[in-house]
């Protein structure tokens, strides 16, 4: 169930001005690398349920992606206009 909180996570620290979207964009391999590994610890040696585990995991990672770009498009419109 916490993983379903990543996009949430995301962009709150995105919100708050810890990481900004390129942040997000440009470690997005590491990020994969680390839910792989993961999934393979929380899973049983079994490749179909460890992939079955990422999948999503990556998608909600790429949900988060799309959001904090949109947070961070708004953070520079308001720099911008202020």
């Amino acid at each position: 169930g916490i993983v379903f909180q990543l996009p949430l996570l995301m962009m709150a620290l995105t919100k708050v001005g810890l990481v900004r979207h390129e942040g997000w964009k440009k470690n997005w391999r590491y990020v994969i690398l680390g839910m792989v590994v993961v999934s393979a610890m929380f899973t049983p040696p079994d490749p179909f349920t460890q992939v079955m585990m990422a999948t999503p995991m990556c998608l909600l990672y790429l949900v988060g992606l799309f959001f904090t770009r949109r947070i961070d498009a708004k953070v520079s419109e308001r720099a911008e206009g202020a």
